[in-house]
């Protein structure tokens, strides 16, 4: 909220977030799979913009394709959102984003492991327990699950478990070192394996 403040997010950024959420906008068309002319003119200027510099990655880029897989996949069109994800986990993996970085402050270490965690779970959703289409194998995820949001949102310096070995019942002072969005983590493997 401080770099919106401040002018410091990228205008990228903030338009997939109007483009995933404008649906729900009082002013959006019912009628419409992209909630109306302007969003479907929005997603198609970021996808052009982002195709047009597939060499660069980027925390941003990341996250802004993230957000356009939603709007793809609540538009209906499944095809796209499907091939975005191929992109979305190449760019990650390409990031480094599923090996542990101990050399960067902790809210930044805690926003790479979040995008690629969000990346294995919208892989792990498209290539619905089909081995041939998966394209993150969690073992090659050593990085820890995401910290609470609390604890996210505070920066507090902490570490979420790691997915192999979570406690069902966290030892006391550990309970903000797993939220909601490890636990979704946790569900999606054990999806996974049951689709196996």
């Amino acid at each position: 909220m401080r770099d919106f403040v401040e002018g410091q997010v990228p205008a990228m950024l903030l338009q997939s977030i109007l483009l995933v959420s404008g649906r729900f906008l009082p002013s959006a068309a019912a009628d419409n799979l992209d909630g109306g002319e302007d969003l479907a003119k929005l997603a198609s200027d970021l996808k052009a913009g982002i195709m047009a510099d597939t060499d660069r990655f980027s925390i941003v880029k990341l996250a802004v394709l993230l957000n356009i897989r939603i709007h793809e996949q609540n538009s209906g069109r499944h095809g796209s959102a499907w091939l975005l994800v191929s992109l979305i986990t190449r760019m990650a993996y390409g990031m480094g984003l599923n090996t542990a970085r101990l050399d960067l402050p902790s809210a930044e270490t805690e926003v790479r492991g979040r995008l690629m965690w969000a990346a294995h779970a919208a892989d792990s959703q498209a290539a619905g327990g089909v081995l041939e289409y998966t394209l993150t194998d969690r073992r090659t995820l050593t990085i820890p699950l995401p910290v609470s949001e609390k604890a996210f949102a505070l920066g507090l310096s902490c570490r979420g478990p790691m997915l192999e070995n979570v406690e069902l019942n966290p030892a006391p002072g550990l309970e903000t070192a797993e939220g909601v969005a490890s636990r979704y983590i946790r569900i999606i493997a054990l999806r996974n394996d049951i689709l196996r």
